[in-house]
């Protein structure tokens, strides 16, 4: 029997560590914060300086991001020479040797600079750099920025350049986002599904250019032109609800807009840190009843729930493929909604869970996820059987009841006075 459960923690963590296919993962790397003042803003209006940064200071941070797609792990921007980029990597878990791919928005210092190490080589040794074609044009041969050229020379036939509209990997995109600088590029992620828009400096003080995107900043090299390009991104993200990835937006620099008026705002997430994948057994109808109630419990204290039966894939999607395709589909998109989740419930049934069970716990255990689990099994307490400590280690709660509707009412009663 312990061989059983080994095999199965096993089995977790093998699933667990894997890319999985239709995930885009992204982590904010921190170079700094500051404040800057209103004077670097251009064509704001002294009321709406007031209205929109009524200390006269706002808050200014560089981030790089570092995002994992199927196949490929992409480093977005390299921040400062000497500064934080290389640290905050390592803090996850990635060294700057690992770094095999880089991709510039634009080629302003806090964006390029973090290519050259502190002994003035390659900080990257192992990295392929990708630049518009456009962008390194002008700094290389118009302006012969020398900053610039020994940043490159660093990398010589490591250099990609690319055209606005190439795709230069599957599913990422780059997109005109010129004025900012000539050659400003914003990566269009789109993957299974799934979007992202790395968007650079689209904006740079979001306090004041999201209400009033006309206004543009002292860094603008073209500022008309910067203000066409981040209404053009941020109409695209608005109307489709995709989220945006800025390097001067507030840490973690993620955030998803709508549109308001003239201008746009922050959308907020009413369901911040409550988004529920629920994982249980669909063996018969009365599994599945069991589960919609307890879904249905869930949801009316607040949580937003994801319910493989009620809320996959619909029947007309899944005729006429094959049972490989079927397994395919249905497991990247069940990882895709673990991984949006911020909490795991999962209903146990048996003395162990099964194949599957072990896989959606983890990958929720691996990625931090919040686990409860509710048993109810009554043979597994007849025969004085319980989850490997394993296993149940895995989870912050379990809730156990072998009577199935008490189990309901002890969940109610600890959700009136407890969040999970």
């Amino acid at each position: 029997m312990q061989k059983i459960f080994l095999a199965a923690l096993f089995f977790i963590f093998i699933f667990a560590s894997a890319s999985f296919a239709g995930a885009v993962e992204v982590t904010s790397l921190l170079e700094r914060q500051g404040k800057n003042d209103t004077a670097l803003l251009i064509g704001a209006t002294e009321e709406q300086k007031a209205k929109f940064i009524p200390d006269g200071e706002v808050k200014s941070q560089i981030l790089a991001f570092y995002v994992k797609v199927p196949g490929r792990e992409i480093l977005f921007d390299t921040g400062l020479k000497n500064g934080n980029i290389i640290k905050r990597l390592e803090e996850n878990g990635v060294k700057n040797s690992d770094v095999k791919t880089i991709f510039l928005t634009h080629l302003h210092p806090d964006h390029f600079g973090g290519l050259v190490g502190g002994d003035n080589q390659a900080a990257f040794p192992n990295a392929e750099i990708y630049v518009s074609r456009i962008e390194r044009d002008y700094w290389v041969n118009e302006l012969k920025n020398e900053n610039v050229i020994k940043a490159l020379n660093l990398y010589k036939d490591k250099i990609h350049v690319f055209e606005f509209g190439d795709e230069i990997f599957n599913g990422i995109k780059a997109l005109d986002a010129s004025g900012h600088t000539p050659g400003h590029t914003v990566f269009d992620i789109k993957i299974d599904g799934e979007e992202l828009l790395i968007v650079g400096d689209i904006m740079h003080f979001i306090e004041i250019q999201l209400p009033v995107p006309d206004v543009a900043v002292k860094y603008d090299v073209d500022p008309v032109q910067a203000v066409k390009s981040r209404k053009k991104i941020l109409d695209y993200a608005a109307e489709n609800k995709i989220k945006i990835a800025g390097m001067h937006i507030q840490e973690p620099g993620i955030i998803k807009v709508k549109k308001v008026n003239d201008g746009y705002e922050k959308i907020t997430d009413d369901n911040a840190g409550k988004k529920v994948y629920f994982a249980g057994p669909m063996f018969c109808q009365a599994e599945k009843d069991y589960n919609l109630k307890i879904a249905n419990i869930l949801e009316k204290h607040g949580y937003k729930v994801f319910l493989p039966q009620r809320d996959g894939f619909e029947a007309a999607m899944l005729e006429g493929k094959t049972e490989e395709e079927l397994t395919k589909m249905i497991f990247e998109k069940d990882v895709s909604e673990i991984r949006k989740a911020d909490i795991l419930f999962m209903n146990l049934d048996g003395r162990v869970p099964d194949e599957g069970a072990c896989i959606e716990l983890g990958i929720a255990y691996a990625e931090n996820k919040r686990c409860y689990g509710m048993k109810t099994d009554t043979r597994s307490a007849e025969l004085i059987l319980d989850l490997n400590p394993m296993i149940a280690g895995c989870f912050k709660k379990i809730f156990r009841n072998f009577d199935g509707e008490a189990l309901i009412k002890e969940l109610e009663n600890y959700l009136e006075k407890n969040s999970l």
